[in-house]
């Protein structure tokens, strides 16, 4: 994607205090630059979904399909495709009435130009 690219489509991350961010440097630093940091990164605090709420958002919309505490893994790949495809084209509120993908391709493109 290019450090100029990342730094304008991703101008922060907000993570809960999963495992998974331990390595929060990682995630900031350009792989091409290990001294440029390419983003800000911040934790919400635990039980604070609300400092979240993009992400809570869109956690619902795959509870429409993927109940909570179900097995993914007894979903077949193509399930899955179908519910990120729907999930990625359905249109938001907080970015216009775009979907994700929409928005993604109009910032791509007033990246380049």
């Amino acid at each position: 994607m290019g450090t100029h690219e990342f730094q304008h489509l991703f101008q922060s991350i907000t993570v809960d205090n999963g495992v998974e961010f331990l390595d929060w440097q990682a995630l900031v630093t350009s792989s091409l630059d290990v001294d440029a940091q390419r983003t800000d990164f911040y934790y919400c605090r635990p039980y604070s979904a609300f400092e979240r709420g993009s992400n809570e958002h869109v956690n619902g919309l795959l509870r429409r399909h993927i109940p909570k505490g179900s097995d993914i893994s007894d979903y077949s790949t193509e399930v899955i495709q179908e519910i990120e495809d729907w999930t990625n084209n359905y249109p938001r509120r907080i970015l216009g009435g775009l979907s994700a993908s929409e928005k993604l391709q109009k910032n791509i493109s007033q990246t380049a130009a």
